[in-house]
Parts: C-alpha cells; sequence; structure tokens
C-alpha cells in the first residue's frame, strides 16, 4: 500500500526515492531480527541501489545523505573477509566517508527548518558510527552533548543514544536520569527497550523496585529480545530478597519465553539450564560492579562469611571478579595479595 502510495508522487519528487530506500531498509533490519537473512540481504541491496540512484538524479538532495551515509559507514566496517560480498552485491562505502556525509546532513538540519526533523536521526546514526565503528567513545560523549545543546525534545530515541552512551563512558547516573525524564507522548511510538534499560540500570545500584521497570517492559513489547533476560534479572530481584522459590519460578519462565538471539538472552537460557542458584555475594558483587561501582562490588567480596565460595565455579568466578575489579582500579598487586589470603 506505501510503495502504491508513493509511485503516484510525481518521478521528479526526490522524497519518493528517499523514502521508498528507508521502507526497504527499515523492513530489512526487521528481517535480520528474525534471522530472516536471504530477505534482508535483497531488501539491503536494493534499499543502497535506490538511494544511489536518488543521489544520481538528485545530487543536491541533502536527505540522501542519511541513507547513504548509514550504509557507507556499515559497509566500511565489514571484516575484510567479507568485503568481497559486499562487492559483489554492488555496495561500497567507507567509515570515514558515511561519518563526513553524516556530518554534512547534521550541519544541515541545524540550519535549516525544513530539514529539522531529520536532527535527531542523523545524530543518532552518527554517534552509533562513532562508537561501534570508529571506536571513539570521546567524539561519541561530545556528539551527544552536542545533540542535547541543540534538540530540547530528543523523544525515546535520543533518549536511548544518550542513555546509550553514557553508559560505555561510566557516568550510570546520568544514563538513569536521562531516562526517567523520558516521557512519549500519543505522537511517538513507545520504546519499551528504555524500561528493560532502566532496570537494569536501577538494579545495578541494587534497587530492588527495578522489577516494576522489567515488568512494564514484558507487559509493553510485542517482540521476543530481551524477554529473557528480564525474567532473569527479576529472578534475580527475587533471590536479592532471598526469595530462592520466586528465583527458581521466574528462570522457568525465562525458558519459556521469548527467543536467545541477543547475548543477554543466551545467558539468561544458560544459567536457567544449569539450575544452579548464583552466590548472593557474588551476583551483589557482579551487580555493583556493572554499575562502575567497584569500591561497593570488592566490599561484597571481601565482607563475604569464610565459606561462601566453596563451590569451584564460586572460586572461579570469585578470582574474575577480583581480577576485573583490580583491573578496572588498576592495583593488580594489591588483588594479588588479597586473592590468596580470602580463597
Amino acid at each position: 500500500m506505501r510503495h502504491e502510495a508513493y509511485n503516484a508522487v510525481p518521478a521528479d519528487n526526490p522524497w519518493t526515492g528517499y523514502a521508498t530506500s528507508e521502507m526497504y531498509l527499515q523492513s530489512a533490519i526487521l528481517k535480520l531480527k528474525r534471522k530472516e537473512y536471504l530477505t534482508a540481504g535483497y531488501q539491503l541491496r536494493k534499499s543502497y541501489k535506490i538511494a544511489v540512484s536518488n543521489q544520481e538524479k538528485f545530487p543536491a538532495f541533502i536527505p540522501n545523505l542519511k541513507t547513504l551515509g548509514f550504509f557507507h559507514a556499515v559497509i566500511g566496517a565489514v571484516p575484510d573477509n567479507y568485503v568481497w560480498l559486499a562487492n559483489l552485491a554492488g555496495m561500497h562505502g567507507t567509515i570515514k566517508q558515511g561519518s563526513s556525509e553524516l556530518n554534512k546532513l547534521v550541519e544541515a538540519a541545524k540550519t535549516d527548518n525544513d530539514l529539522h526533523f531529520l536532527l535527531a536521526e542523523s545524530y543518532f546514526l552518527r554517534i552509533f558510527i562513532s562508537s561501534h565503528f570508529e571506536k571513539d567513545p570521546e567524539l561519541a560523549m561530545k556528539l551527544t552533548d552536542e545533540m542535547v545543546a541543540q534538540i530540547s525534545d530528543y523523544g525515546p530515541l535520543g533518549a536511548f543514544i544518550i542513555a546509550n552512551t553514557c553508559i560505555s563512558k561510566g557516568l550510570f547516573d546520568r544514563a538513569l536520569t536521562t531516562l526517567q525524564k523520558v516521557k512519549t507522548t500519543s505522537q511517538q511510538y513507545p520504546l519499551f527497550y528504555l524500561d528493560y534499560l532502566t532496570g537494569i540500570l536501577k538494579l545495578n545500584k541494587l534497587q530492588l523496585d527495578a522489577q516494576k521497570d522489567f515488568q512494564r517492559f514484558l507487559d509493553g513489547f510485542k517482540g521476543n529480545s530481551f524477554v529473557k533476560a528480564a525474567h532473569q534479572k527479576i529472578g534475580w530481584i527475587h533471590l536479592l530478597q532471598k526469595d530462592t522459590a520466586g528465583y527458581r519460578s521466574a528462570l522457568v519462565v525465562a525458558l519459556k519465553k521469548g527467543n536467545d538471539f541477543t547475548d543477554e538472552d543466551k545467558q539468561a537460557v544458560k544459567e536457567a539450564q544449569t539450575g544452579i542458584v548464583p552466590n548472593i555475594y557474588l551476583l551483589r558483587a557482579r551487580l555493583y560492579f556493572d554499575g562502575g561501582n567497584y569500591a561497593a562490588s570488592l566490599a561484597e567480596l571481601a565482607g563475604a562469611p569464610a565459606g561462601s565460595f566453596n563451590r569451584l565455579q564460586d572460586q572461579l568466578e570469585y578470582t574474575y571478579r577480583l581480577a576485573r575489579i583490580f583491573d578496572k582500579k588498576r592495583a593488580e598487586n594489591e588483588g594479588l595479595a588479597l586473592l590468596r589470603t580470602n580463597v
């Protein structure tokens, strides 16, 4: 139906090609999430070809740079041993090229009211590329701060990229504050993953009301990703409240619902299948560590009663956790000394 509507638009309108390319791109991403790789590959190639054709027909049409910038950066990030596949599909580009194109679009959208609606999404893509492809967290943070200064209402998508960048920089409090300020309007589709992420940030502070955030995610989200992980986290909350039966029940549900497409879901399945209840001291230490509170994480390990780590797997995790803490604190020698006295 949408394709038919676009086909009715005059051929000399550059928005037709832009919108059609975007539709194929978004559909392809959904196909990838569903592991429909053949269809996704076809739609990605079609989206790319339409975007290139639109750029050739309308080289002054700036919105083209959003789709092309994304494609060129992603193609440039393809590992060397798979580049031939992109070449075979007639798709070419570099990370630098994609970044440059998105930079140009961002600058244009800042001053052109007709393009301002593209600013938040363009920033999102540019920040994503700087963080994941260019591996430059400082630039990602700089762009994030710039986006906040430029856009007063950046919506759920903007909140996600701000929180994600802050987490990568260890700014967990700012990430949580950003997410708690999000208010989805009737004009915006709710991004339920933000509830899941809020729950994670709270749980890493041992704020057990995080269960409400995970449950809100499960109640609202109609997909399958992170569902197993959310039930696992609810199980942890039960365990932190000394409710072992509640923990086991949540992990049983984790095996039944959702899929294991993400790493978090895979970890939830692995834990559920073992049937082994996590060591409470190691769990608290892990959560504090993931939230950047290395002192509290260390205190959990150091303050555990004698005999708390009798199981071999607990001893291994204890050693691993100490090593991670002291790596972060740049105090490896102290970590080794404490390790000898406590295990």
